[in-house]
């Protein structure tokens, strides 16, 4: 019997709340397809400013879910930092390119705390 801890659940929640927001910000790339094709996006929906208004606000809750896991005072300093330095490009720029590599120091920072390496 597989037991399922509450670090298990937690580790799980914040790699949905990342992989669903992660979502959200590539289809800004695809918006003029999607529009095209009536495929309902937040981008086709609100618009792209205000979509990418909206993605840039889940881009920052998103980051903060490891708090959730990880409480030092680095985690507390990292993590919104990223959180809000991945938002602000996103809000920029509009590319899913300038979030990805702040989510992967953020992805690899988690990992070596969870792993007690840092």
């Amino acid at each position: 019997l597989i037991s399922i801890g509450p670090e298990v659940l937690l580790v799980g929640a914040c790699m949905f709340a990342g992989l669903a927001v992660g979502s959200m910000v590539t289809d800004v790339e695809g918006r003029d397809e999607d529009l095209a094709g009536g495929v309902r996006t937040i981008y086709t929906v609100l618009g792209m400013e205000r979509g990418v208004l909206v993605a840039a606000g889940l881009i920052f809750l998103a980051a903060l879910t490891p708090l959730t896991l990880f409480h030092s005072a680095s985690d507390l300093i990292v993590f919104p930092a990223l959180g809000a330095l991945a938002a602000w490009r996103f809000h920029t720029s509009g590319s899913s390119r300038a979030v990805m590599s702040l989510a992967m120091i953020g992805l690899i920072y988690a990992a070596l705390r969870f792993l007690s390496l840092i």
